[in-house]
């Protein structure tokens, strides 16, 4: 699902009144966890859209709001600058790695933002070689963070000539009816001649003169990457996907080996594995810290994530206590250390990742949950890492979600993992070049009463 994430600039990110961006409000990343969730949860898989183009056309105010007019962060370079610090790469750095997103999509059909014949719909629409800049460098900047890949909703086929000199990993480009004389669907991707995969970003479910079989069987045929149909809820006379919803899916379930795009968890493990359980606990047990005792023991199990084992956490973990509401499992660097390592070993900068799975709660009690507690005030992992003088850095929390593997990570620094509402801890002169303990919490939400008698699975530990 594409799914629109700033759009013309009304909402987010913030912006001065020079037209700066200066970062998010309280609720941008508390509504954009809620949407991973949700994705997740639903066996969606997103393509945020960064920008639309209507971000280019003139100002206005509406109680109070201005929408549009930010074509400045395009031509302005203190502007895009700004939007690359302080909302870009805040946005990469907290979802770079959530497999709920398969890739990002800069903006949706920039072509009406460029002066260009036949293009140009806003009043500020900027030059071809600024919009081609924008989408170069921001291209550059999701890739140096993440390993999703990008692409760009180009309004019609043929622009897509404009894109093939840049850093994108696929093409993408919109189809409706009024564009068949000039650029008909029924086109073999092959004679494009493009050096990239290319998808069918959007195409009508409405007030069209094919069904959706026929858009279906018409884009496989011709050899392209996939397509989406517009829309799920956008509301205009293009939009009827609740009408062919059960044909959309028909087709798909009878083709599922080319529709069946979801990763494998397997297939996104890092390496290398340096904690794989398949050899038994490797050295891990469970805290027992005064305050952190809901994990009463650890031991080998067969629900894996790869190949056969995994570490089990056997919890006890209930919401405002204060010696059950909150659990860990650790291990030490320095007894057990991973093969070719010697304790203490230098993490700054490197990625730890822990994959854990929390299994679905079948108890519908108001206290009795399963591993994710109480949705209003949900429970959580961390990551944690511990350097030679026992001094602590927690990983940003992350909610729990109930029936999948979580992929849970911290990258080690000497700086605390904060953005937005969600952030992480570190005790003052940590030392990320002295790791000697690495291991994962679980925690209850604050203010939660919820609690959980039962298992969570910890796998493949490891760091690049």
């Amino acid at each position: 699902m594409r799914w629109f994430v700033f759009g013309d600039g009304r909402a987010a990110p913030e912006f001065d009144e020079s037209g700066s961006v200066t970062g998010f409000d309280d609720y941008f990343f508390a509504d954009f966890d809620r949407a991973i969730e949700i994705a997740a949860q639903n066996d969606i898989y997103l393509i945020p859209v960064l920008w639309d183009y209507q971000m280019a056309d003139v100002a206005t105010l509406n109680n109070g709001v201005q929408l549009y007019g930010r074509a400045s962060v395009i031509t302005n370079e203190r502007n895009f600058q700004s939007f690359i610090d302080r909302a870009l790469i805040p946005l990469l750095e907290r979802y770079g790695q959530n497999p709920a997103i398969i890739a990002w999509d800069i903006m949706n059909e920039p072509e009406g933002a460029i002066n260009l014949p036949g293009a140009s719909w806003v009043a500020e629409a900027v030059s071809p070689n600024q919009m081609q800049d924008f989408v170069n460098e921001i291209s550059a900047a999701i890739h140096s963070h993440t390993a999703q890949l990008v692409t760009l909703g180009s309004a019609a086929r043929a622009w897509l000539p404009l894109w093939e000199d840049s850093t994108l990993d696929f093409y993408q480009f919109h189809y409706y009816d009024a564009l068949e004389a000039q650029n008909p669907l029924d086109v073999a991707a092959s004679t494009l001649n493009l050096d990239k995969p290319v998808i069918i970003g959007e195409f009508p479910t409405a007030n069209t003169q094919r069904s959706m079989t026929e858009y279906l069987d018409t884009i496989s045929r011709n050899g392209y990457a996939g397509a989406l149909a517009w829309s799920f809820r956008a509301g205009d006379d293009m939009s009827g996907f609740a009408d062919t919803a059960t044909e959309f899916t028909i087709w798909s379930e009878a083709h599922s080996e080319i529709t069946d795009i979801a990763p494998s968890a397997e297939t996104a493990i890092p390496p290398p594995v340096f904690y794989s359980f398949e050899d038994g606990d490797m050295g891990w047990f469970a805290q027992d810290y005064t305050n952190s005792q809901a994990c009463s023991e650890v031991r080998i199990s067969d629900v894996a994530l790869d190949g056969q084992s995994s570490l089990e956490m056997i919890l006890n973990l209930r919401g405002g206590d204060e010696h059950l509401g909150q659990g860990e499992a650790l291990v030490s660097l320095e007894i057990h250390p991973p093969q070719g390592l010697t304790a203490p070993v230098d993490l700054e900068g490197h990625t730890i990742t822990i994959w854990v799975y929390a299994p679905k709660s079948t108890s519908s009690s108001q206290d009795a949950r399963g591993p994710a507690g109480n949705p209003d005030s949900p429970n959580g992992l961390q990551v944690l890492v511990k350097d030679a003088e026992f001094r602590n850095e927690y990983g940003i929390w992350q909610n729990v979600v109930e029936g999948e593997w979580n992929r849970v990570t911290l990258t080690v620094s000497a700086q605390v993992p904060e953005r937005g509402l969600s952030r992480g801890y570190m005790d003052p002169g940590f030392d990320p070049t002295q790791i000697t303990v690495i291991g994962l919490k679980i925690g209850t939400g604050g203010g939660s009463t919820a609690w959980y008698e039962g298992s969570i699975y910890i796998d493949a530990v490891g760091w690049d």
